[in-house]
């Protein structure tokens, strides 16, 4: 978990209540989180810098700036950023008008249509090819093993494909928006549901599949904030993560 270094820097007077690690990606890599503060919501997503073009443009660029201090015998500075796609989308607490979430699965059913055709279709083209087979053998023509094998071969993968179609056909999905009273629309959108993408890598943190963090998150927002903006800093302590010596203490 990365959850202090998503933070945006805070003012003198904020205080972090609660982050949560609510969105996920594995391709490209990238990671959402969605921090609550006494002042502010704020949602972070960012790419993992380790994606195989950027480990490739990186020892280009280092090869290069390595060969240019060497000619004009000066040191140049790397200023690159840390991470190498990043998205950042905050919310004043006291702004938020509302809170929309979902939580459930999905069927893509392109995909399932076409896992269903891959175990259907491959038998009969194959019991086809063997009867093919069969007239060639009776009139006289040679039997070719090589090209039996490659349509077992074939079979064989096409049915394969179709069960990981099946398999990976319904995924879990969830859809967050936070409103606010002084933007059209929801500021923050987390989920299923986003257009375009854009160009940036990070921005994939706001389709991202959910993670175990995603459905307390959807369970206790709503009220957080409620406090928050109710009780101001006195509902902070009533939020935070308590620790494991904290609940020992609490329950003596």
């Amino acid at each position: 978990m990365v959850e202090s270094y998503m933070m945006t820097k805070s003012s003198t007077t904020e205080i972090k209540v609660k982050s949560y690690h609510c969105s996920e990606m594995l391709f490209p890599k990238c990671d959402g989180y969605l921090t609550v503060t006494n002042k502010r919501v704020i949602f972070h997503g960012l790419a993992d810098k380790a994606f195989w073009l950027d480990v490739l443009l990186d020892a280009i660029r280092n090869f290069l700036m390595s060969v240019i201090s060497k000619i004009i015998k000066k040191r140049i500075i790397d200023d690159k950023p840390k991470s190498s796609s990043r998205i950042a989308i905050e919310i004043d607490l006291n702004t938020i008008s509302g809170v929309s979430s979902y939580y459930g699965t999905k069927t893509n059913l392109i995909m399932l249509a076409i896992g269903i055709l891959a175990l259907i279709v491959p038998l009969p083209i194959y019991s086809q090819f063997r009867n093919y087979q069969a007239r060639w053998r009776s009139f006289g023509m040679h039997h070719n093993f090589s090209i039996e094998i490659l349509a077992i071969i074939l079979v064989i993968a096409t049915i394969a494909i179709g069960l990981g179609l099946l398999a990976y056909c319904r995924r879990q999905v969830f859809h967050l928006q936070i409103f606010s009273s002084q933007a059209t629309g929801a500021p923050i959108a987390i989920g299923e549901g986003i257009g375009n993408l854009g160009g940036a890598r990070a921005t994939y943190a706001l389709v991202g599949r959910p993670t175990i963090s995603t459905d307390r998150m959807m369970t206790e927002l709503g009220a957080m904030i409620s406090d928050l903006k109710e009780m101001g800093d006195h509902a902070v302590e009533l939020w935070k993560p308590k620790s494991f010596f904290s609940s020992l203490n609490n329950k003596k």
